[in-house]
């Protein structure tokens, strides 16, 4: 009980006692209680039905309050649009600028970036996931992967069902040219010219729908046969669309040889004997029935070697594996090595300018998600985001860092970046409130004069 509750409880116990103290006024009081009659036992029985009937009708709605409460749907997620607000928009087109990239993210920590040029659209969002579609462009994906995910993407006819993975889709209309790349996880995808497949981590699935059917070849004219024996032609096979699956080979594996072998040529040619002659008087080489000689045995298959890039990460050869090793194999280092090894590679990248730094620390936070790792490879991509003009995306990265690490080793560095990135991108409003946390985390930090020229 509260304090004033308890002041108000003591001053009307104070008057009832001052009241009673008087001996007429009690006597009074007691005359009063001794002449109410007692209620009748048909009045007791309609007071207990009162009672009964109102506390079950409290009951009542008690247990409907909560069955509704039980049954409520859960919120849907809703997303942001680069550095903008949350949104729930359905059907809205959400373009990159030329040159620039666009990064997306859900409320369920799932994201996606469109390329320079690129065009999406969200054309449903469920408490469980979203329906986007691919209009133009190309396209990274990331599905965070939690119970009863269900993530879908659209391009032209093609639909790419997935539960929680990494994964690229690149749709020309124009050309009616399509690409699938999953890096991480496994997805379903269905459309002309390839029916419906499985497609796991490392695979690639190419569809060419413009180039149309191939044209038939002409047929080749038969050679005349006897008329007892007719030749039977089957019918020719239906044109089919220009599909190319392509599945990125084991490192160092090879195509399999066709090794010739031929007999071993005698050391002394002397030592040749002469056929000798038969009893009508034919060599055994003249024979019409020729001699087939066992083929040699076959030589046991050699194990399987190490892909290339295994001994470059044990030595440390970080930027050797990525000058020398094709794409391939560098896409397979990035998916197989270990974390530590993985933001060894992304630092090398990062110091020789190698233009695939972005995907290695994407591939850092997809993963290892919810690690340290994860989080400074948030803060890696803000860094090359903002030198390369792209404040609002720096922003973002930036915001995604102290979310995950408020007191993380690169917070108070994050935290003025953010001031120049929301400037920068001409966002005064989140600029000010940057430089305001900013204040009052680190008065005296490294940025505290930039803050208090922008904080209000």
């Amino acid at each position: 009980m509260s304090e004033p509750l308890e002041k108000l409880g003591a001053r009307v116990a104070r008057a009832q006692d001052e009241q009673l103290q008087d001996p007429s006024r009690r006597e009074a009081v007691r005359a009063r209680l001794r002449s109410q009659a007692r209620p009748t036992s048909r009045e007791t029985r309609s007071l207990g039905w009162r009672v009964w009937a109102g506390g079950a009708g409290v009951l009542a709605a008690a247990a409907a309050t909560l069955l509704v409460l039980s049954n409520r749907a859960p919120d849907t997620i809703h997303y942001r649009v680069g550095n903008a607000g949350v949104s729930n928009a359905i059907g809205a087109p959400i373009s990159a600028a030329e040159g620039r990239r666009l990064a997306v993210s859900f409320s369920d920590d799932s994201w996606f970036r469109l390329a320079p040029g690129a065009r999406a659209r969200v054309n449903e969002l469920t408490p469980t996931g979203a329906q986007l579609r691919l209009e133009q462009g190309e396209a990274t994906f990331y599905v965070h992967q939690r119970e009863g995910t269900r993530w879908s993407v659209r391009a032209g006819p093609f639909l790419v069902e997935v539960i929680g993975t990494t994964f690229g889709v690149t749709w020309e209309p124009e050309a009616e040219s399509f690409a699938l790349a999953v890096y991480e996880g496994r997805v379903q995808v269905s459309g002309p010219g390839i029916g419906t497949r499985q497609v796991g981590a490392g695979d690639e699935v190419e569809v060419n729908l413009g180039a149309g059917p191939a044209p038939p070849e002409p047929p080749t004219p038969a050679a005349p046969s006897a008329p007892s024996a007719p030749e039977a032609t089957s019918p020719a096979p239906a044109p089919e669309r220009r599909t190319r699956k392509r599945r990125v080979p084991k490192a160092g594996a090879e195509a399999p040889r066709r090794v010739e072998r031929t007999p071993p040529a005698p050391a002394d040619p002397s030592a040749v004997e002469a056929p000798e002659a038969s009893p009508t008087g034919t060599s055994e080489t003249e024979d019409a029935t020729p001699v087939v000689e066992a083929p040699a045995a076959e030589a046991p298959p050699t194990p399987e070697e190490d892909p290339p890039w295994k001994d470059l990460v044990e030595r440390g050869e970080y930027v050797e594996l990525l000058s020398t090793l094709s794409p391939t194999q560098v896409r397979q280092a990035i998916e197989r090595i270990s974390q530590r090894d993985l933001v060894a590679l992304a630092a090398a990248a990062r110091r020789t300018s190698d233009p695939r730094t972005t995907e290695i620390y994407l591939a850092i936070r997809s993963r290892f998600p919810q690690t340290d790792a994860a989080a400074q490879a948030a803060f890696m991509l803000a860094r090359i985001e903002f030198h390369d003009g792209s404040f609002e995306d720096a922003a973002s990265w930036l915001e995604t860092y102290l979310q995950e690490r408020p007191k993380g080793r690169f917070a108070r560095e994050a935290s003025g970046r953010l001031i120049e990135a929301y400037g920068k991108a001409g966002d005064q409003a989140r600029a000010k409130a940057a430089a305001q946390r900013y204040l009052d985390r680190y008065p005296d930090g490294p940025h505290a004069g930039l803050a208090r020229s922008v904080a209000p």
